[in-house]
């Protein structure tokens, strides 16, 4: 019995064994992990494991190696190769995203003790990762792209395989048929270059291509304008992509000229999406010389409603003359002339107008162009010559918001002049019950001198703004401190402000000095001498 027992305990324990190792799988023997990584393999060392891989096409003809589980898929009608073969090891592309492998996660860590334990247990060394970001990456390839001398060492001196390339996947990095020399080439590791070292013409391709990511990275525009020269038409979209991200990180312009030079077309991009128009991205990095560089090269000049929003006439400019809308709404935007009132830039709001655009137009949330005007952002005051604009381009003065918007304004910005203009053009107020409120505005004006405030105040009066006794009565502590200035106060009544007497203030008794008569001291006629004349014991 005990024998039958220790038999079990053996059948199970090499069941493990066999799971650990992935000789077995849950359904039976059939299921044998990958030994080898044959999407990485050069299509000449296919043959050398015909147990695990064999040489498939794609649909334009190009041989690679692959798993003999991978299916190959009929083509399109047009040649397009099968999607199972752009997504990563296998084909496939898993919408679960897998634990990381321990050899490929102490890589990424540069954890190089764990490292040589998994090597001393017999992991394999020359698999992929199982993450989105490495499932395209033999772990030397990823030591190389993190330009980790030490970890490149150790795989190299335990036997990882110099010659896997990069396959064919579907995401914007690595790149197509790199081999970790390219990668060390990118991140210029000459140290260990030497012993990646692979003869073959896709490397040499591969190495033309680290060459010019290296200028790129170490900022060297020279060089790489020189490279992008030799080699303009022969670089992959994914390489050239990733030489824009660097020029955008260095903010360069000669560097994205050479990206261009080296064959990079900027994409279009439509009006949902236009955050990631390359333009764009250089205007919010202020970087004007880079978006230059990309116009020239066709790319789409940013929302004209940013452009306003920066305050660059000249841009505004040039793009509506290179066709923009003036009265374009793009998503998340308001219109270009609603932007450019908000930013304060009457440049650009009178570019803006003489290209057409629309003064009675309103925008996202039905903001109108005059109403922003008023209405600035952080409680700025208004701008009499971007008012004065829109007025004389036509704006509706009762756009501005409630009635006597711009007579408000007028005098909370402390603009004098302001008040005839926006009068001239038909700006109403309620003459019943706001001129009280217009007075005490432009006397409580911010940061308005008192020689400004009395120029409202008599703008206020000529335009015929009165005041009645229910405003005199209504408003009669404020009234008695603007009169306290003498100038104020002939203008408030030349406007029809009539205040009634001040009629003596009570005293209470607790407010009274009293004191015994024994201490009281003596005129000259012998009477007391009182301390408060408001007492009540007083002559």
């Amino acid at each position: 019995m005990l024998v039958a027992l220790c038999l079990v305990m053996g059948a199970a324990g090499g069941v493990f064994v066999l799971k650990q190792r992935g000789l077995l799988g849950e359904g039976g023997p059939t299921a044998r992990a990958p030994i080898v990584w044959c999407e990485g393999l050069p299509v000449e060392r296919c043959g050398q494991h015909p147990r695990d891989c064999r040489v498939l096409a794609y649909c334009d003809g190009v041989k690679f190696c692959a798993a003999t589980t991978a299916q190959p898929e009929s083509c399109g009608a047009e040649g397009e190769r099968p999607q199972d073969l752009e997504g990563g090891t296998a084909g496939a592309t898993s919408l679960v995203e897998l634990a990381e492998d321990p050899v490929m996660e102490a890589v990424l860590r540069s954890d190089g003790f764990r490292l040589s334990e998994l090597i001393a247990s017999g992991r394999g060394i020359n698999l992929p990762g199982r993450s989105k970001a490495t499932r395209n990456l033999s772990p030397l390839m990823a030591a190389a792209d993190k330009a980790d001398v030490a970890i490149t060492r150790m795989l190299l001196s335990s036997g990882a395989d110099p010659s896997l390339r990069v396959p064919r996947h579907a995401e914007t990095w690595p790149p197509h048929g790199w081999t970790a020399r390219c990668f060390a080439r990118f991140q210029e590791l000459s140290a260990v270059e030497a012993g990646l070292v692979v003869t073959s013409t896709a490397e040499e391709r591969c190495l033309r291509e680290a060459d010019l990511l290296s200028a790129f990275r170490s900022r060297d525009s020279t060089r790489a304008l020189s490279l992008s020269r030799e080699l303009r038409g022969d670089v992959q979209v994914r390489v050239l992509e990733r030489a824009v991200e660097l020029s955008f990180k260095h903010r360069s312009p000669l560097l994205m000229r050479a990206a261009v030079g080296a064959g990079w077309v900027p994409p279009k991009g439509d009006e949902a999406s236009f955050e990631s128009w390359p333009a764009y991205r250089a205007l919010l990095q202020r970087d004007l010389q880079t978006l230059e560089v990309l116009v020239e090269a066709g790319a789409r000049w940013p929302p004209l409603a940013e452009l306003a929003r920066l305050g660059h006439a000249d841009l505004v400019r040039r793009s509506l003359e290179a066709g923009a809308d003036p009265n374009a709404q793009l998503p998340r935007l308001p219109t270009p002339l609603v932007s450019g009132v908000q930013s304060g830039n009457s440049s650009v709001v009178d570019v803006l107008l003489e290209k057409g655009a629309d003064p009675n137009l309103p925008s996202r949330g039905d903001v109108m162009p005059l109403g922003a005007a008023v209405n600035r952002p952080g409680g700025a005051p208004a701008d009499e010559e971007i008012v004065g604009l829109l007025l004389e381009a036509n704006a509706n003065p009762n756009t501005a918001g409630k009635v006597g918007a711009l007579l408000y304004a007028a005098t909370g910005a402390c603009r004098p002049s302001m008040i005839p203009l926006v009068l001239r053009h038909g700006a109403r107020w309620d003459k019943a019950t706001q001129g009280a409120f217009l007075y005490l505005s432009a006397l409580d004006a911010r940061k308005c001198p008192d020689a400004s405030k009395l120029e409202l105040l008599q703008a206020l009066l000529a335009a015929g703004v009165t005041l009645s006794a229910e405003d005199a009565e209504r408003h009669d502590a404020r009234w008695r401190d603007a009169i306290l200035h003498p100038p104020f106060a002939e203008v408030l009544r030349q406007a029809g402000l009539v205040l009634a007497p001040t009629p003596p203030k009570p005293v209470h008794e607790k407010h009274l000095l009293l004191f015994d008569s024994a201490d009281r001291a003596k005129d000259r006629r012998g009477e007391p001498k009182w301390n408060n004349a408001a007492s009540s014991e007083a002559p």
